[in-house]
């Protein structure tokens, strides 16, 4: 999304930026460790569906499973030299941090982005680079099987990089995100807005295949 998009979405919802307060959103990376690992357990589980529910689409408009999969990885590739960037360059801290606070631009977006009591807050069109590019007409077992591999690699690298993450000084290494350069993240942010944007999809995709559903990817206020 262009950054003067994002901007306008925000703009409308909140207003601009002295017109709000917000509580920032606390980082744990033992937090993001465990839903890591809860997305990996639930892909799992979702990924011996028959390819036939895997790939059909609930309406012509709307993505597959497999498509939201794809998507999921696609927007994390963009990520990966940022986050191994930052983390090169971050110098060694004397202790490990156990808990950091999101900046309040970045708290709005973390706030918002995640479904919340069955309803997604914040909508955005989707970019064409972010786009899944198989179609489900071209998807087959082999093409399902590489969705999900470089789906668990992703979770591999973002359960790595939150793991490194902890004892380096990455508060004031910050680079742009892939939604516009008006949002910066550093690393722990950077994690944060990812796995949102994972378990967003991820509700997504239980509500689709009615995959035993149990709320755990939609939070409650």
């Amino acid at each position: 999304m262009e950054a003067h998009c994002l901007q306008s979405i925000i703009y409308s919802t909140f207003g601009p930026p002295n017109s709000f307060i917000m509580a920032r959103v606390r980082i744990s990376s033992e937090d993001q460790m465990a839903r890591i690992n809860r997305i990996a357990s639930r892909l799992k589980e979702i990924e011996i569906r028959s390819p036939k529910e895997l790939v059909e689409r609930p309406s012509e408009n709307k993505w597959s499973a497999a498509e939201v999969i794809e998507h999921m990885y696609i927007a994390y590739s963009l990520y990966t030299d940022k986050l191994n960037t930052s983390l090169k360059e971050a110098e060694s801290s004397e202790k490990a941090w156990a808990e950091l606070s999101a900046r309040r631009w970045v708290s709005l977006l973390l706030n918002n982005f995640r479904p919340k009591n069955g309803i997604l807050k914040m909508k955005m069109k989707t970019q064409k680079m972010f786009e899944p590019k198989l179609m489900p007409s071209k998807q087959n077992e082999e093409s399902l099987n590489k969705v999900f591999a470089q789906m668990y690699g992703s979770l591999d690298h973002l359960r790595q990089c939150a793991v490194d993450s902890r004892t380096l000084k990455i508060k004031s290494i910050r680079f742009s995100s892939a939604i516009g350069p008006i949002i910066r993240f550093n690393v722990s942010e950077a994690i944060e807005f990812i796995l949102r944007h994972n378990e967003r999809h991820m509700y997504q995709i239980e509500r689709m295949l009615d995959a035993g559903y149990d709320g755990w990817f939609c939070y409650q206020e």
